[in-house]
């Protein structure tokens, strides 16, 4: 059953959220597709449940610079959701758009900015879309932003704008790759508990052992 702190997922829950990320991502390779005139597969090799504030240990450490497109959602119910990059795989996606990538983070510009939000804003947009049509909320997505800062820095701004610090993200890794690219990246939708629980009885695993 899922706990009233709703602190651990259940497997089965956890691959609920699965099925709907591979949903969102199938439409964000065609969007990405369509960007760029490249084909790509994107898949979700794991998913799990952690306290918000955890969120740095996922990418590497506190100190590995991350940059995160953040889209605050509301609706019938509201949270975030940031679509993480490790350093690296944010380069691989700049390369992709323009060619070449920024040096290090001082040397990001309004140009590479935008392209990241362009992307983010796709996987972002068509994974609460696929939360929305699996489970009949309403879900609203708002103007995205990017940050670039070491990853403890990036999960303090979640914890800061979604003013939830005993919040519990759903993390999807994802996998955006072709014959010449590979890309890393993690998925962290935070609604509130109240608007977790709904997700997940909707998902028809609200009591799922």
């Amino acid at each position: 059953m899922l706990s009233e702190e709703l602190d651990q997922l259940s497997p089965l829950q956890l691959s609920a959220v699965k099925e709907v990320a591979n949903i969102g991502l199938g439409h964000s390779a065609r969007s990405l597709a369509e960007m760029t005139g490249r084909e790509f597969h994107l898949s979700v090799p794991d998913v799990d449940s952690v306290p918000v504030d955890q969120l740095s240990n996922l990418l590497g450490g506190p100190m590995e610079v991350t940059v995160g497109v953040f889209m605050p959602f509301e609706g019938s119910t509201t949270g975030h959701l940031v679509f993480l990059f490790p350093w690296e795989s944010a380069q691989a996606v700049w390369t992709l758009l323009m060619g070449e990538a920024p040096s290090d983070m001082f040397a990001i510009t309004e140009v590479e900015a935008s392209a990241m939000i362009e992307v983010g804003n796709i996987l972002n947009s068509h994974f609460l879309n696929a939360v929305a049509e699996m489970t009949g909320l309403e879900l609203l997505s708002t103007v995205p932003s990017v940050g670039v800062e070491a990853a403890m820095t990036i999960v303090e701004g979640v914890v800061l704008q979604a003013e939830m610090a005993d919040a519990v993200a759903l993390c999807v890794e994802t996998s955006i790759y072709n014959d010449d690219l590979g890309i890393r990246g993690f998925f962290a939708f935070i609604p509130t508990r109240d608007g977790l629980r709904e997700v997940l009885n909707r998902l028809g695993v609200g009591e799922a052992a």
